[in-house]
């Protein structure tokens, strides 16, 4: 099984909250269970591009241009896991303005991409997983129209190619114009704008639970509560019209990467045996420190 893992961020490259750590530490596990992993990141201009190699270029069209996106592949770090970095220069900076039309530009660019993953990428890839609202299109942008309504007429990309989308923080959701689509050269019908006192707006965390195939949160009880409309008065609606699809998987732990054994970031290091008599001593060292 190939998958290609979707995200903003990835601990050991660009790392901005918890999301870059899940990004590093599920790729690596899944590797380690046979599966052949590869992820998409944006190009920003504070990842070193030293041991970055360009496989090639992506002409997409956005916002009624032809831009040229730049594709360059280095390792994760520490693993053999593949990784494309997307360049261009909407994704120097994740902090600069219009942030939800650049990640929906990005997702156009890596729906583009996985067109051309088995003469670029050594293969198609089975699944492509997507995490959070900056790559919630990906599914739309991958032809995913038929899934809701017509799933016995899905498109041929959608019988290709499985989606999964991961909910981290369903407290930012890439709001933005409805006029996006035009941007991204798709027709009205395939969004679900709504209307705020600016005018009409859509919701890319939104597009990508009607679109994507399989939506996962962080744990189950953060499912139920999307479906109890904890997180939003109107996620129960959609949520109805998807529950079968919602997951909650618990997120792991990188028993490596924090193992106390051997966490250089600990004051002392403790394992089963010592963790009575070295914890405490860890516990008074911090908060001195602090």
């Amino acid at each position: 099984m190939r998958v290609l893992f979707v995200t903003s961020e990835v601990a050991g490259l660009y790392k901005r909250g918890g999301l870059a750590d899940v990004s590093y530490s599920l790729p690596v596990a899944l590797s380690k269970k046979g599966i052949r992993v590869a992820i998409a990141l944006p190009f920003y201009e504070n990842i070193s591009s030293k041991d970055a190699v360009c496989v090639g270029q992506l002409a997409i069209d956005y916002d009624r241009r032809r831009e040229l996106v730049f594709v360059f592949r280095t390792m994760l770090p520490h693993s053999h896991i593949p990784v494309y970095l997307f360049r261009h220069p909407l994704f120097d900076n994740y902090d600069a303005k219009d942030i939800v039309e650049r990640f929906a530009f990005f997702s156009k660019a890596v729906a583009q991409l996985y067109l051309y993953s088995a003469q670029m990428l050594g293969g198609p890839y089975d699944i492509v997983h997507c995490n959070d609202w900056h790559t919630a299109l990906v599914p739309l942008l991958l032809g995913e129209q038929g899934k809701i309504g017509y799933r016995e007429r899905g498109t041929i990309q959608s019988k290709l190619v499985k989606t999964v989308l991961t909910i981290h923080n369903l407290l930012y959701t890439g709001e933005t114009g409805a006029s996006l689509g035009l941007k991204l050269g798709l027709p009205k019908t395939v969004f679900h704008p709504f209307i705020t006192p600016l005018g009409k707006a859509v919701r890319l965390l939104e597009e990508g639970f009607v679109y994507a195939d399989v939506i996962t949160t962080v744990s189950p009880t953060y499912a139920t509560e999307l479906m109890r409309g904890v997180h939003g008065a109107h996620m129960p609606a959609l949520m109805k019209k998807r529950g079968d699809s919602i997951i909650g998987i618990l997120n792991g732990i990188d028993e490596h990467l924090w193992d106390p054994k051997t966490d250089a970031a600990l004051p002392v290091s403790y394992d089963t045996q010592s963790v009575h008599t070295k914890k405490p001593i860890d516990v008074l060292r911090y908060s001195f420190i602090q």
